[in-house]
């Protein structure tokens, strides 16, 4: 697979997840912004490590299950982006994260299709 676009990926994925971080650790402290906060880094640290695996795989029907997690994580992240919004109101911050996930999103989509195409 394309391991110069593994790193471009890798590089924002990376960054997306230490600005998830650094905006669950602005939160107040309580039940909820514990568990979502929680839930958030998760998913974040998931889309990066996911796609840098399926670019690690044996071959493209082995990467392409990991990159289709990696797309559902940062689904997921856009979900509880949108939950944090909804607990706390909504920020430009809130709104600029959701973006990155989106993008990160489609660009797993991109290398799936692109896979796809490949193993025809």
């Amino acid at each position: 697979m394309n391991e110069g676009r593994t790193s471009l990926f890798d590089e924002r994925a990376r960054i997306f997840l230490a600005d998830v971080a650094k905006l669950t650790r602005a939160l107040p402290r309580d039940l909820a912004n514990d568990m979502v906060a929680k839930q958030l880094i998760r998913s974040a640290g998931s889309v990066g490590a996911n796609h840098r695996a399926a670019f690690r795989s044996r071959s493209d029907a082995e990467a392409i299950p990991k990159l289709g997690v990696s797309e559902e994580e940062a689904d997921e992240c856009v979900w509880w982006l949108r939950a944090l919004g909804d607990i706390n109101g909504a920020t430009s911050e809130i709104a600029r994260l959701q973006d990155k996930a989106q993008q990160l999103m489609a660009m797993t989509i991109a290398a799936i299709r692109t896979i796809r195409k490949r193993m025809k």
